[in-house]
């Protein structure tokens, strides 16, 4: 039986991943006061340049589009991106529904990382998590070369096991279709 807290968390954390979609900033903990400041009166200097630079500063030309997505027990992990005037703009997102198959009361775990403006930075970020040795579930056709380069770069730097080669396998498969 699920509870009204759980629904109501469930919803709220929706609300709060459309907004973050939006190019909304989400805060998630009070900020300080020197973080306060920083925020009412940003110098674009002061930005660190794979986060923001002049020339990324623009609205968003399309809704943010899934890059990849792999699935692991409990969770999944994507690759968004969005297209801008300048360019493209990526993060990644992590659900972890682990505790809710546990039975022990608990509830999904939802992450995402921050805007990033350049492609070795979305992956860089990624690299926090083993995605190339994860089940790969969907890839954008748009993305598809760069995806299963990265995929095979990552691959061929562990271990050479029949497991690695299976996953570069689906890789290949999912990226070619």
């Amino acid at each position: 039986m699920l509870s009204v807290e759980i629904f109501a968390e469930d919803m709220r954390n929706n609300i709060l991943e459309i907004v973050a979609d939006m190019g909304i900033p989400v805060i998630h903990e009070r900020p300080t006061a020197a973080e306060l400041a920083a925020l009412q009166a940003p110098a674009v200097s002061a930005i660190p340049k794979n986060v923001v630079s002049p020339a990324t500063l623009s609205a968003p030309i399309g809704p943010p589009i899934v890059v990849l997505k792999v699935g692991a027990e409990g969770g999944e992990i994507r690759l968004i991106a969005q297209e801008l005037a300048t360019g493209w703009r990526y993060r990644y997102s992590m659900l972890d529904q682990t505790d809710l198959w546990l039975d022990e009361g608990g509830s999904e775990i939802r992450r995402q990382s921050g805007w990033v403006y350049e492609w070795s930075d979305a992956l860089a970020a990624l690299d926090k998590y083993p995605w190339a040795h994860l089940h790969p579930l969907e890839v954008n056709r748009q993305f598809a070369d760069r995806v299963l380069a990265a995929a095979h770069e990552r691959l061929a730097r562990s271990t050479a096991t029949s497991q690695s080669a299976q996953r570069l396998t689906d890789w290949s498969a999912l990226c070619h279709c």
